[in-house]
């Protein structure tokens, strides 16, 4: 069952958790977040409805999405999801997400490694993270299968959430649900997708038009892989979820 903002708060009071929600409310309070993932198949059905919120936030940068998990434990964790304008080490809008509880941030940028896009995770001057010795820097075609690149724009996204996850798993270095895990990479890489297409930066950007160009990916396809099926999203989040577990990067209970 969806658990709501309010319910959210309420329960990691009871646990009591201090949830390192910025005082942006009114008082200076913990404020709620706008989306909250619970771990079950709820899920799918929550982020489904989300595209125009997240539309929304790839197009006015700055703006502020953040999202929580784990609300019944003392794992609660929220992660604060915002769009940021180019600069020196991206010529276009990209994903920024900061972790509440430790205040690390984490700059989602695209790169490209021989023919194929990758992920890679940044600091603030655009020098690659690594957690536990390992460089959160993920080509898709090393995850692809049979290591051959996608064919479709949906194939495309499908892979991106995926090595998404594979990221989020390095980075935030705890043993987070290999579900919750697929939930926030949807959401992260759907909005660096919709951060450049959005913002129109192809001509601009050549990292971007190249990403373009042989991924085929536009805001239709964004918007079309949030209206497909539930039941889809639900086998999409299960298969991440048993590749993590696979890898050691997610619980298998």
């Amino acid at each position: 069952m969806f658990i709501d903002r309010r319910e959210f708060i309420a329960l990691a009071a009871a646990g009591g958790l201090s949830l390192i929600l910025d005082g942006c409310g009114s008082g200076g309070g913990p404020t709620q977040p706008d989306l909250v993932l619970t771990g079950t198949e709820s899920d799918a059905q929550t982020l489904a409805d989300q595209f125009h919120q997240l539309e929304d936030l790839a197009k006015n940068p700055g703006d502020h999405y953040r999202v929580g998990f784990n609300p019944n434990s003392r794992a609660a964790e929220v992660l604060d999801f915002s769009i940021q304008p180019k600069n020196d080490f991206a010529a276009y809008p990209h994903l920024q997400v900061r972790r509440e509880s430790t205040g690390e941030t984490a700059n989602l940028v695209f790169w490209r490694k021989d023919l194929s896009p990758g992920v890679r995770f940044v600091d603030s001057q655009g020098k690659t993270l690594v957690k536990n010795n390992r460089p959160i820097e993920l080509s898709l075609a090393d995850f692809s299968q049979n290591r051959s690149l996608p064919t479709t724009a949906a194939d495309w996204i499908k892979l991106g959430v995926e090595v998404a996850a594979i990221a989020f798993a390095i980075w935030l270095g705890a043993k987070i649900a290999g579900w919750i895990l697929a939930a926030i990479a949807f959401v992260a890489f759907n909005l660096m997708v919709l951060a450049i297409v959005v913002a129109a930066v192809a001509v601009v950007a050549p990292l971007v038009e190249w990403l373009i160009r042989v991924t085929g990916l536009n805001w239709q396809n964004v918007k079309n892989f949030f209206d497909q099926l539930v039941s889809q999203i639900v086998q999409l989040f299960q298969g991440i979820a048993n590749l993590l577990q696979r890898q050691g990067l997610a619980p298998t209970n």
